[in-house]
């Protein structure tokens, strides 16, 4: 496929997956350390336009001073090893996590890639580190970084302004298609992307074999446009995810497990009140909703522990909650999972790990505020 072609093709799906936000602009404010909290119309209008003009801008220059970059890795690299028959392609942060908890995943993996400037905490214990600059040639690095300019141009007319791309990604996406055309057919890739443009380009890769390890629930109404039809197996969170994951992803019927919790519960020190978790909605999306339950249980005997989102690590809210409505509310924001008698979430990864121990779990999509307020007080009285 054209690389122009194949890197546009997972526009179709973040375009739908940013559609989905209510507002874009306070989406990429939460992004911004310090900027959460504002509501300021006219702060984030502005903020959205220097972002949406200076994206493809920051992107060229990017890759620009990627180029010696990645010509010097490639003509000073080690020696690649082989191959193997199963590859981890480790690109999304809970690639680790997912591999380490499936064994007969972790067990046959014998080489493990990541992308050339990897988040150090992505690692995997025990199985060796490459990337792609270690096979592609000096040549492909020059038709990867004209390719990219090329897409970035694409995507900025295509998009017209409408979302924020991280397009300076292009150019490893491009040499990364040239790497694996360069190892062989028949070994085994195993990811956990399956949204993203990586997940794009991993089932457009020649490989035969692809093993998907579910990297985030998927919505009873999920139905993503550009579905990963070459995988033969996944791994999915549970067995209510299994058909969910079939239709918004997979889009073809292949061979289902469901893999362990990846979670361990931490007991809490003991009290008489009951433990009610509270799964944070990442940027404050869900946050009005949090709000009125926070509020509706300041009178209870209950702590009420927050989870904030890995990924989006501001609890500035939360904390002005703690001081001016509810005291008994603990936020975490740590790899914590309190052992609750109850957990209200929006539709979530984590909401699933917690049914996995048989952990009763309301969903904002599934009943009303009300409705949830009055299951927290049963189990409170109970």
């Amino acid at each position: 496929m054209n690389p122009i072609k194949l890197y546009l093709l997972h526009f179709r799906n973040i375009n739908k997956l940013y559609d989905t936000f209510n507002d874009k602009k306070a989406e990429l404010a939460s992004r911004i350390p310090g900027c959460a909290t504002i509501n300021n119309k006219v702060f984030l209008d502005c903020l959205w336009c220097i972002c949406v003009v200076l994206e493809p801008i920051v992107s060229l220059i990017f890759i620009s001073c990627y180029l010696p970059f990645f010509i010097y890795k490639v003509i000073f690299r080690r020696k690649g090893k082989p191959v193997g028959n199963n590859m981890a392609l480790c690109y999304a942060g809970l690639a680790r996590q997912r591999i380490k908890i499936v064994k007969e995943v972790y067990e046959v993996v014998d080489y493990c890639l990541y992308p050339i400037f990897v988040n150090e905490g992505w690692l995997i214990e025990g199985k060796e580190r490459h990337n792609i600059l270690e096979r592609v040639s000096i040549i492909e690095v020059f038709k990867s970084y004209f390719w990219a300019i090329l897409c970035i141009i694409f995507a900025t007319i295509k998009t017209h302004g409408k979302y924020l791309y991280r397009n300076y990604l292009s150019f490893e996406y491009i040499l990364t298609d040239y790497y694996f055309k360069k190892i062989p057919q028949n070994c085994t890739l195993y990811f956990v992307n399956h949204l993203d443009r990586w997940a794009v380009l991993f089932n457009q890769s020649p490989q035969t074999n692809k093993v998907l390890l579910q990297h985030g629930i998927e919505s009873p109404k999920a139905d993503w446009p550009v579905k990963l039809t070459n995988v033969n197996k996944a791994f999915v969170l549970s067995e209510s995810q299994k058909e969910c994951l079939t239709r918004a992803v997979l889009g073809h019927e292949t061979v289902l497990s469901v893999m362990p919790p990846t979670i361990t519960l931490t007991e809490m020190p003991s009290s008489l009140k009951k433990n009610i978790v509270l799964v944070a909605y990442p940027n404050y999306m869900y946050y009005d909703k949090e709000e009125y339950i926070i509020k509706a249980l300041s009178d209870e005997n209950c702590r009420v522990f927050v989870k904030i989102h890995p990924g989006k690590n501001d609890s500035m809210k939360y904390l002005n909650l703690k001081k001016t409505v509810n005291p008994n509310i603990e936020i975490i924001s740590t790899p914590t999972f309190p052992r609750a008698d109850l957990v209200v979430s929006y539709y979530s990864t984590l909401g699933i790990e917690y049914e996995a121990y048989n952990i009763p779990v309301l969903y904002y999509d599934e009943h009303s505020l009300d409705e949830i307020v009055k299951e927290i007080k049963k189990k409170i009285i109970v």
